[in-house]
């Protein structure tokens, strides 16, 4: 009776690991099945990075803005010199 006792642990421990396989792979298949969800998502990563980019550039800009600046300073302090 003991060993049926133990077969029968070890059953609802096999079945209680299976449940768990199909609930993640049920939750799998409905995340690829729900399309627009994902097409939100996605549209939402490419549009922030759209955002940066822009911002990006007037740094960069702006930085090179800067340096051109100071250069034409510095050249007309050494042209006075």
């Amino acid at each position: 009776m003991s060993e049926a006792r133990s077969d029968e642990d070890k059953l609802r421990t096999e079945i209680e690991h299976t449940r768990e396989e199909l609930g993640e792979t049920v939750e799998a298949l409905t995340h690829k099945v729900d399309v627009p969800a994902r097409v939100r998502r996605r549209r939402a990563e490419l549009g922030e990075q759209v955002r940066q980019v822009p911002t990006t550039r007037w740094v960069a800009a702006g930085g090179g803005l800067v340096a051109l600046v100071a250069l034409v300073l510095l050249l007309m302090r050494t042209v006075r010199s």
